[in-house]
């Protein structure tokens, strides 16, 4: 029978075994990895290619037209969940999100590069490595991703699966990405309002269809670089750039047409095809408003009302402190939305605008002689005379000169006096017949003053009436007995 003894001494020897016995499975494993590792290692193999593609337009593919993309950023990647993952992070319109943004922790793709003017990429020098190669140790086939990324088009993946073949340039598929943009044709009109019956709206009936409209007025468009839509669709928080985004000008028939370029907003998802965007009109002494001459231009614009292209006046753009409807007229605008071109809406037809001449000028000179007898020639021209010019309803002083020598070459002579050019305003014709006011207007032609010391008088010589007509140069002869 054996003693406790035995037992303790066999529980003992058992204990301390045990440690020993478990080292020897570890032992065991870690030399299988290393044989293991030293067999892949001996049967994996390193592969290199080069790699070219093209980056083009999708819109200008679908019309047949080949247009690269230049200047976009080409990220490629070995692993498919990388690429996935740098897809995933991004965010549109966010530059830290991109794949190689500075502030990132890590980068997950291989190599990158930028697509050239014609929209061609290369890669050279890709590296991989592969456990079982599809062609022993001689070659290899092997998929790679691609993810591209250009302001104007957002951040790509490729949409077919892409394969390489080691040891030579892979010319990959073409691959077609579609812009953040859309396209927009617009079109519409200037007309002159001298040409249309005052308070009637109708054209003149003296004036061809064709002359309605106002030459050379440039128009200037806004497109909203951001905005959004409300829970109806209606656009809200659009945001304007402080120049304009494109222009145009009237033609001879007073029409105009654009092409314009509009961002989807808020985002590719959301985006309707629409987009905000201010119009101006710009011509010289000329307005598309009309606050205070009692004129019927506001009417002929919609000023005031709720009509969709209707004239505003309600914004400062030059943040002058003023605005159209104390004077300012360049902040004259419409508001207008626009619809992507397309084969339902190929054009944007822009309600027309009414433009008025508001401002007026020409010029005046002439001589002085004294009057003593007149059919006895030569005439003598005198210096130093004092002569004033005031245009009806001129606010202010009158224009002042004082005859003098002129020097024309080698030749000189005396009695001259020129004002220049002399400006007048809508608002200061309002005298004479009320049945040639309206006329007159339209003409803009005032009638006007000069004045000499004492007894002097005008000269039988054109013009004999005292009426200034825009662009019609006067030149005066006075007579004046000192």
């Amino acid at each position: 029978m054996r003693s406790n003894n035995y037992f303790i001494n066999m529980t003992t020897a058992v204990a301390a075994a045990r440690p020993a016995a478990r080292c020897l499975p570890s032992l065991a494993a870690a030399a299988l990895v290393l044989v293991l590792a030293l067999f892949l290692s001996a049967c994996s193999s390193v592969f290199t290619s080069s790699i070219a593609g093209t980056i083009v337009d999708m819109e200008a593919a679908d019309d047949g037209t080949v247009t690269g993309v230049s200047n976009a950023n080409v990220y490629l990647y070995i692993d498919q969940a990388d690429c996935l993952a740098d897809l995933a992070a991004w965010v549109e319109g966010d530059d830290s999100s991109l794949p190689d943004a500075p502030t990132k922790a890590e980068y997950l793709y291989f190599q990158s590069t930028a697509t050239d003017v014609d929209g061609g990429y290369q890669f050279n020098g890709f590296v991989w490595q592969t456990l079982f190669p599809q062609f022993g140790k001689t070659a290899d086939r092997h998929e790679v991703f691609l993810l591209i990324y250009h302001p104007d088009y957002g951040l790509w993946p490729n949409p077919v699966p892409l394969f390489i073949v080691s040891d030579v340039t892979t010319q990959l598929a073409r691959i077609e990405i579609l812009d953040l943009w859309h396209d927009a044709k617009l079109t519409g009109r200037v007309t002159d309002w001298s040409n249309y019956v005052i308070n009637s709206g109708t054209p003149d009936p003296e004036v061809a269809e064709d002359q309605l409209g106002l030459t050379g007025v440039s128009v200037s468009f806004y497109v909203a670089e951001e905005w959004d839509y409300d829970a109806d669709g209606n656009i809200i928080e659009a945001k304007y750039p402080s120049r304009p985004t494109g222009t145009a000008t009237t033609g001879d028939d007073g029409y105009w047409t654009a092409d314009l370029r509009f961002p989807m907003q808020p985002n590719r998802a959301e985006d309707l095809g629409q987009a905000p965007v201010r119009i101006t009109y710009g011509n010289t002494n000329y307005r598309a408003n009309d606050y205070a001459d009692g004129t019927d231009l506001d009417n002929r614009n919609g000023i005031g009302g709720t009509a969709v292209g209707r004239v505003r006046v309600d914004q400062d753009f030059d943040d002058d402190g003023r605005t159209a409807t104390v004077g300012d007229w360049d902040d004259a605008f419409q508001l207008i939305t626009i619809l992507r071109e397309s084969d339902d809406e190929p054009l944007n037809e822009i309600t027309p605008v009414m433009m008025q001449r508001w401002r007026f000028s020409t010029t005046v000179r002439g001589r002085v002689w004294q009057y003593d007898v007149p059919d006895t020639p030569p005439k003598v021209y005198l210096n130093g005379v004092k002569v004033t010019l005031a245009t009806a309803n001129q606010a202010g002083d009158p224009a002042v000169d004082y005859t003098a020598e002129q020097t024309v070459g080698e030749d000189s002579a005396d009695g001259y006096f020129n004002f220049g050019t002399v400006s007048w305003d809508l608002s200061q014709i309002l005298n004479g017949d009320p049945a040639l006011l309206d006329a007159a207007r339209k003409a803009g032609r005032i009638n006007y003053t000069v004045d000499l010391p004492d007894d002097a008088e005008f000269a039988a010589t054109w013009p004999l009436d005292a009426e200034l007509t825009p662009g019609q140069a006067v030149n005066l002869e006075l007579e004046f007995t000192p």
